[in-house]
């Protein structure tokens, strides 16, 4: 039996790494793709703008969708200076645990399609998951190009595949050895509805150790014993994990702060559209609320 800090993704993905080395030609894929089925934005507007202002529900072509073709492709095909954007973090991350456990129930090998910026930030794992840099894309690409991939919606503006992942024993549906899944949703519940994998499912979910109410938000904070149970702690303290260029720009931010000595450093995710009066706002706000 694994140690209690082996989570379940952590499992996981030791699998396909083993698979990658032994028997590569022989796996199923699942790529996440985070997102919807029909935005489309102004390529030319997103950089320094409010995204919002620059994306619009596109309308689905009417020409025939050629089999190997990405749906991405498809939705771009005649349409110049327009993208298929990718949703912020946080939803990302949502329905990234949600693919995650998709994926384990299924025995998928787990990628994460356009979102190569994740690289910039985080390291081993996210960064052996990315499927544009990852050892398994040529493996994939032979069965896109072969017609042999199926997509699934489990976004705001198609569910059509919520009944699938309900009901759906994944180790055998789909039977193409590439299932992609667009989401920019928390999708996970509907597996733990599956009758298939409910058990499995609550295996995976075991406990925490030590309720997080007998823990001070001290102790809490500084190992994390006490959420070390459940889906969503492990999976997120196994993906989220920054990169070594970026553990190092912030130790020589705190050295040149001089916080070494003591206290708490804590780093914020905050969009780029945000004025500087409300980056002060934001700031303020978490600062009292870690004091309290």
């Amino acid at each position: 039996m694994p140690p209690a800090s082996f989570s379940w993704l952590e499992a996981h993905l030791e699998w396909q790494r083993k698979l990658l080395r032994r028997d590569p030609a022989s796996a199923k894929f699942l790529l996440l793709r985070p997102g919807d089925a029909h935005t489309m934005c102004r390529t030319t507007a997103l950089i320094g703008t409010d995204i919002r202002m620059a994306c619009r529900t596109g309308k689905v072509p009417t020409a025939p969708r050629r089999p190997a073709e990405h749906w991405d492709e498809y939705m771009t095909r005649s349409v110049h200076g327009q993208s298929r954007i990718v949703p912020g973090f946080g939803n990302v991350v949502l329905s990234l645990v949600s693919a995650a456990l998709a994926a384990a129930v299924s025995q998928r090998v787990l990628l994460i399609e356009n979102y190569t910026v994740a690289a910039t930030s985080f390291g081993r794992p996210f960064s052996e998951i990315i499927y544009e840099t990852s050892a398994w894309r040529p493996y994939v690409e032979a069965e896109q190009y072969a017609g042999r991939a199926v997509d699934w919606w489990a976004a705001h503006d198609d569910y059509s595949s919520f009944g699938r992942l309900c009901s759906a024993d994944m180790r055998t549906e789909p039977s193409a050895r590439v299932l992609r899944i667009f989401s920019n949703q928390y999708f996970a519940p509907l597996l733990m509805l599956n009758p298939h994998h409910r058990a499995q499912i609550d295996a995976l979910a075991a406990p925490p150790h030590v309720s997080p109410a007998n823990f001070s938000r001290a102790v809490a904070s500084k190992d994390g014993s006490a959420y070390s149970g459940g889906l969503w702690p492990p999976a997120l303290a196994t993906l989220l994990r920054p990169n070594a260029k970026l553990l190092r720009r912030v130790d020589e931010f705190v050295a040149e702060s001089q916080l070494a000595g003591g206290g708490i450093s804590l780093g914020m995710h905050v969009r780029d559209t945000m004025t500087p009066s409300e980056r002060a706002d934001a700031a303020e706000c978490v600062r009292l609320a870690v004091d309290r």
